[in-house]
């Protein structure tokens, strides 16, 4: 990418987040997208414009701009059209590292679904539940206990029949076995992982866990 476009798509970038986000939304979309990314931009009491750029600029910097994308589409869906022109921008200069496809009169699409928004619903063993609780617990949406709160709070007709622990193995290992006992369940489970912790390499090794799991 040249430099030039490099900033062009820095400056698009900061404007789309400072437009869709506030601070302190931003900085939760960031923790989610990429922890390491949050613990080197959070406590600088930056302002959002510089928030924005900064957040731009470093994602930039280190390739992230397809998995930023992807939040963006998943986090804002009513301003799919912002979006698109970064994607665009994005799409335009790297053909060969986007997954967006065209859409209508060549505007970028989101993203395709990943597979954690479709994910094939699998019966597990004992011991694959346990290989699934270990992976889910690197995941930053799954080791944080705030965030696996919220996201056992979403699983609707699974939720009353988890008992929560304190330790936090127990504690994932209680809500596997309860999504495993009911139909759909661990596919609702990854699906709003996926929604906090985005496309991170865990997130990949637990849906690539799950897609050999299903073959077998």
């Amino acid at each position: 990418m040249s430099t030039s476009h490099s900033l062009d798509l820095e400056r698009a970038l900061a404007d789309c987040l400072k437009d869709l986000f506030d601070p302190q939304e931003l900085l939760r979309m960031v923790s989610y997208m990429d922890r390491d990314l949050y613990h080197e931009i959070t406590g600088r009491n930056l302002g959002l414009s510089a928030l924005a750029a900064e957040v731009a600029r470093m994602v930039c910097q280190r390739g992230l701009v397809e998995n930023l994308l992807q939040v963006l589409y998943r986090e804002r869906p009513g301003r799919r059209r912002d979006i698109d022109n970064v994607a665009g921008l994005w799409r335009s200069d790297a053909p060969s590292q986007s997954s967006y496809g065209q859409h209508g009169a060549g505007a970028p699409s989101a993203p395709s679904a990943p597979a954690g928004g479709a994910v094939q619903e699998v019966q597990l063993d004992l011991s694959q539940q346990d290989d699934l609780v270990d992976l889910l617990l690197v995941c930053n949406a799954i080791s944080e206990r705030s965030t696996r709160d919220i996201i056992v709070g979403r699983l609707d007709g699974i939720k009353q029949f988890i008992r929560r622990h304190d330790m936090p193995k127990a504690d994932v290992s209680a809500i596997v076995g309860a999504c495993a006992d009911h139909p759909g369940g661990i596919a609702t489970l990854v699906e709003n992982t996926r929604r906090f912790e985005g496309n991170t390499r865990h997130m990949q090794a637990v849906e690539a866990f799950l897609a050999s799991a299903a073959q077998r």
